[in-house]
């Protein structure tokens, strides 16, 4: 049996401005558990894995840790110094031929290239993830958190991450938006404002419960509705009952079968009892209406239903790109691309960090210019980075579909309100969004009215989002009748939007 390291009882957080933002977390991390935290963007995931790593206190609660921690943050911008200070004076270096394969290719760029003395801040997001990633492995410590670790992660880099963490032999917890590295995990820990709940499997078997669940939920508000229905009947068919009762005591009042004293005794209970079973029926639907309504949040679905096209898109040639050629000062990027893609085409980029995708993609955009070469783009094309910055932050929701459309103010708000953005929700300020929030707004943009851009260019558009937003956008790309150019190490997102050509760099 493994031993308990990590243990929690009943944790709680409270943000500086008094909102608590969740409560009574309990549960206890092993030595040998793989286990990934998820939920919603902004209820508190890594806050919980700041807490549980002993980098930030909680507001009430207990934490007690007996195991060696090592903890490669989200924010690996911040860390200064060269590449051997980071790696704590050469421990990667005079470990480097005892370590494991997978961590020699994960850094062996700094043996050939002699990039010890580098300045670690001016490496690329992928070089210092991996670097980081090595040093974790290398600290053998007890238990390793890691948050968001594959988002700068090309193909090859996240293979070797991923038999990293089926061959550690210790503890890792994770907070993660990657279903594939969720797939690898034995635990599955869902965070909400209430609390954390366990299941016992990878992401495919937490998905699977999560659809047990949500028809059992289903099964349970048609078994509410039907139960509403039924009291309703009732407390009808009783107040039939009641007046009838009274109308027939008076009828036996006025003609004088019983006393006048009897007849209203008579007629007083029978009021009193029909009384009784109003409150009691009125209570019964007071409770399964509060009932009911719990069960319809819990099966509140966020997914959206994009716009009919008001003509079909192009068929002809959308983008044409020939013998395109690119360098920054001496250092050639691109060379010899070629490429055709039309009106539904939907193209996938690979390649490594550093092989150019984002710069072909700025030079079909046209923020750069061909070294050689030329694109050719016809249709209107919409380029979506990965901080979703389209929007005017400092307009609300409505405004930027009112901004970017022909449409009116009232069916601005029609459409705000199809992509869940309902009543004074349509008037938020883009820059008060969640991020789920900023991608259905952004996709209300793009998405919402019958005139719709004819490609979509989407740079690693899964990096800031959580689980259900993810959901969310490939559902509305797979319902978009529109060319898609994306690039993506997110296989899963990748394997949902009908890829029809692949271009590697």
């Amino acid at each position: 049996m493994s031993s308990q390291f990590i243990n929690l009882t009943n944790v709680s957080y409270t943000l500086p401005n008094g909102d608590e933002l969740f409560s009574n977390i309990s549960y206890n991390f092993t030595s040998s558990e793989k286990a990934a935290i998820v939920g919603d963007n902004g209820v508190g995931k890594t806050t919980l894995l700041n807490i549980i790593a002993g980098k930030l206190e909680a507001t009430s609660g207990s934490v007690k840790r007996h195991a060696a921690i090592s903890y490669l943050k989200q924010d690996i911008n911040s860390i200064k110094g060269s590449v051997r200070d980071v790696i704590d004076n050469g421990e990667l270096i005079n470990n480097s031929w005892e370590m494991e394969p997978d961590i020699l290719k994960m850094v062996e760029f700094i043996y050939s290239d002699d990039r010890l003395d580098d300045d670690f801040s001016s490496l690329s997001g992928g070089e210092k993830q991996k670097i980081l990633i090595a040093k974790a492995f290398l600290s053998d410590a007890d238990i390793i958190f890691f948050d968001e670790p594959t988002n700068n992660l090309d193909k090859s880099s996240k293979k070797n991450f991923f038999n990293l963490i089926e061959n550690y032999a210790n503890g890792i917890v994770i907070v993660s938006h990657d279903r594939e590295l969720l797939n690898r995990m034995d635990t599955i820990l869902e965070l909400t404002a209430n609390g954390i709940k366990s299941y016992g499997g990878n992401y495919d078997f937490y998905m699977e419960e999560k659809r047990k669940e949500r028809q059992n939920l289903e099964e349970r508000k048609s078994e509410y509705e039907s139960k509403l229905s039924k009291l309703n009947t009732q407390k009808i068919k009783n107040s039939i009952q009641k007046e009838r009762g009274r109308k027939y005591g008076e009828k036996e009042i006025d003609n004088n079968r019983y006393p006048r004293i009897m007849a209203n005794s008579l007629k007083g209970k029978a009021e009193v009892s029909a009384g009784k079973k109003d409150r009691e029926f009125d209570s019964k639907i007071k409770d399964h209406k509060s009932e009911l309504s719990d069960i319809r949040t819990s099966l509140r679905d966020e997914r959206i239903k994009i716009a009919a096209i008001e003509k079909p898109f192009i068929k002809k040639t959308l983008l044409e790109i020939n013998n395109l050629e690119f360098s920054y000062g001496d250092n050639k990027i691109l060379s010899g691309i070629n490429l055709i893609m039309s009106g539904a085409d939907r193209l996938l980029i690979r390649g490594d960090n550093g092989s150019g995708k984002t710069t072909l993609i700025k030079l079909i955009t046209g923020e750069l210019k061909p070294e050689a070469g030329e694109v050719k783009l016809n249709g209107d094309v919409i380029y979506l980075n990965q901080t979703l910055s389209l929007l005017d932050r400092e307009e609300s929701v409505v405004d930027n579909i009112l901004n970017y459309t022909s449409l009116t103010k009232t069916e601005s708000y029609y459409v705000a309100a199809d992509f869940k953005f309902k009543k004074d929700d349509a008037s938020k300020l883009v820059k008060h969004l969640s991020g789920g929030e900023l991608l259905r707004a952004t996709l209300a943009v793009i998405l919402g009215s019958k005139k719709q851009p004819q490609l979509i260019i989407l740079d690693e558009p899964t990096n800031n989002l959580d689980i259900k937003s993810i959901d969310i956008l490939e559902d509305a790309l797979v319902q978009y009748q529109g060319a898609i150019i994306v690039v993506s190490h997110d296989r899963a997102f990748v394997g949902n939007l009908n890829i029809t050509k692949e271009l590697s760099l």
